[in-house]
């Protein structure tokens, strides 16, 4: 791409150098049991759970451009296409080879005699990037029908870009400011969420690309954010603080209307074998896609995940809206096998979470996904006593 776009000096945000776990991030498929794992080696393992069985498959996609790897995001309504946010770029892969025309793509199959067997046998990837637009923080897809964009953004320039993977086509968004950390695009399509380094956050209208900016206190920035399933509220927590927060929607008269309502998080702390552990700043949140019923909370420098009820009416006012409330925390458990060679459950010790994603593609009660610092992924079950959504 040689679209230029106006930046300042190549700022490089502290989510690129303060991390020093091996796993960067992680993200489910949105309709099948496919775990996609970002390592630091520059390496994205795919987890592939065999519908006919409970073992898992493990292939691997790399390449020369997938450097300093910060974030991925599976295409909406779509088989198998991935877009994983590197330091120059994004790369587009797409497990199936519907190889787009004149795209610069490069087969895995041809890297099999610099990396070790286990790359994906039919992906391929297709390389977008900006000039001044470096150290790409954050991706998000348009989930509307046919759609075939993705922003990507980025901490060294206060403009979004929009790609097109089939014309390969750039769009910028030109806003002022710094850089931008975070993306979260509404599952009706309609709104796309960004949040800046500046402490700014803004929601596009899709239908109109014009946007509402919101301030956050001085200093403090978005650092985790989940929309809910009917994209009428986005929750939110901020950098170094324990507490939620939720943009809800309404519609007056004339127009839409956003209000911010706070919800406190714990504030406690919880013993973990002879250790006291502190709980409360948050690290990031998931919500379940499509019951919206669970919230998960990772905390910093903690042992324990915190879970959420969530919602649309909240019982004590009888008001609708988004209402969330904490149930309770959850440790990690790891698998022990005794002298008779049964297998048993015990409490995890020496690991703590970093990352968590509610599966998609589960319409009866949610699966979470816990990644620990150990290298350990767990999965946690949910089931509900009410109705799914259909």
């Amino acid at each position: 791409m040689n679209l230029p776009i106006p930046t300042g000096p190549h700022t490089e945000h502290n989510m690129f150098h303060t991390r020093s776990e091996d796993i960067l991030a992680i993200a489910w498929h949105p309709y099948v049991d496919r775990l996609a794992l970002a390592h630091k080696d520059n390496t994205v393992y795919i987890y592939e759970k065999d519908p006919e069985s409970p073992n898992w498959t493990c292939t691997l996609l790399k390449h020369k451009f997938m450097n300093n790897i910060t974030c991925l995001e599976w295409k909406p309504k779509a088989g198998g296409i991935l877009a994983v946010g590197c330091r120059h770029g994004v790369c587009v892969w797409d497990l199936y080879a519907k190889r787009v025309k004149g795209a610069a793509s490069v087969s895995t199959n041809s890297h099999h005699e610099t990396v070790n067997v286990g790359l994906h046998p039919t992906a391929w990837m297709s390389y977008f990037r900006t000039p001044g637009q470096d150290h790409i923080s954050s991706i998000a897809w348009d989930p509307s029908l046919s759609s075939n964009v993705f922003v990507a953004a980025s901490t060294s320039t206060s403009t979004l870009v929009a790609y097109d993977i089939v014309t390969h086509l750039a769009t910028p968004l030109k806003r002022y400011g710094k850089g931008n950390v975070l993306l979260r695009w509404s599952p009706d399509g309609n709104w796309l969420y960004s949040a800046s380094m500046a402490g700014a956050s803004r929601l596009w209208n899709t239908k109109t690309w014009t946007c509402t900016k919101f301030s956050n206190p001085p200093g403090l920035w978005v650092k985790s954010a989940c929309w809910s399933p009917d994209s009428k509220s986005i929750l939110y927590s901020m950098r170094g603080k324990r507490d939620l927060h939720i943009l809800s929607r309404r519609t007056s008269d004339k127009d839409v209307v956003w209000d911010i309502s706070k919800v406190d998080g714990y504030q406690t702390t919880v013993h973990v074998g002879e250790r006291v552990v502190p709980i409360g700043i948050i690290r990031e949140i998931t919500l379940d896609p499509n019951n919206a019923e669970r919230l998960a909370v990772i905390y910093e420098d903690s042992d324990v995940v915190g879970l959420y009820s969530v919602s649309s009416v909240n019982s004590l006012t009888g008001k609708t809206g988004t209402a969330v409330t904490p149930i309770g925390l959850v440790r990690g458990a790891a698998v022990n096998s005794n002298a008779v060679g049964q297998l048993g459950a015990i409490p995890m010790t020496g690991a703590r979470p970093i990352h968590a994603a509610f599966s998609p593609s589960r319409k009866q009660g949610a699966i979470l996904a816990v990644v620990y610092d150990n290298n350990i992924i767990s999965f946690l079950s949910h089931q509900y006593v009410s109705k799914p959504r259909s």
